[in-house]
């Protein structure tokens, strides 16, 4: 059973072009984005009205997260670390 994205938050870590996609088509959807990234571009959030925030607040404070990074050693169990 799904459920409706309508105010929902979502969490965008890796904002680059694929994530800065996934911005677009959330705020269609009409939900609170929140994203993380190292190199976060201000004006292009202000645009896209969404927030830069730490990964932390991601993990914390997302329904959804979608995950747009490389996979590399030093983003290994980003998300579940051993």
């Amino acid at each position: 059973m799904g459920f409706d994205l309508r105010g929902k938050t979502i969490g965008i870590i890796g904002a680059g072009k694929i994530g800065l996609r996934v911005v677009q088509i959330a705020r269609g959807f009409s939900m609170k984005v929140i994203a993380y990234d190292l190199k976060p571009d201000y004006l292009l959030a202000d645009v896209l009205n969404f927030k830069y925030v730490s990964l932390g607040e991601i993990l914390e404070n997302s329904d959804i997260i979608s995950l747009h990074i490389p996979y590399l050693p030093q983003t290994h169990h980003l998300l579940n670390v051993d």
